[in-house]
């Protein structure tokens, strides 16, 4: 004898828990505002760390000849103890985060670019 065929329907507690876990998990993995943070991050931390090579691997060309020029004048491009004031996205792929950094007389403003899936930090001076 075979059984009858139950339909199955989901709970309403387990639709809403559902729900819950996939906008959780949307927020956790963060949009382009927190890929841009993370990268801006990552290059001032090793600017601090004295490693050119990690922090031109997030640069954009011109920031890295910028880089590459201050460098060959023996300049030090530590930036010290730094806050992220503010990040605010023209779109997906491009944003500026300003800084504000111990060795500065006045905030950073790193303009931030997505190439290739890759947030890549530009500065300007």
């Amino acid at each position: 004898m075979s059984s009858p065929s139950v339909p199955r329907t989901l709970s309403p507690l387990l639709l809403v828990l559902a729900l819950f876990l996939s906008l959780a998990g949307l927020v956790a993995c963060g949009g382009p505002e927190a890929g841009a943070e993370k990268a801006a991050r990552q290059w001032l931390d090793a600017l601090n760390d004295g490693n050119m090579t990690a922090a031109q691997e997030i640069s954009t060309d011109a920031t890295k000849a910028i880089m590459q020029m201050g460098s060959a004048m023996g300049q030090s491009m530590a930036v010290g103890k730094y806050k992220i004031k503010s990040i605010v996205m023209s779109n997906d792929n491009a944003a500026t985060v300003t800084v504000e950094a111990e060795k500065e007389n006045e905030d950073m403003v790193l303009d931030m670019v997505r190439v290739d899936g890759k947030w890549k930090v530009g500065i300007k001076k």
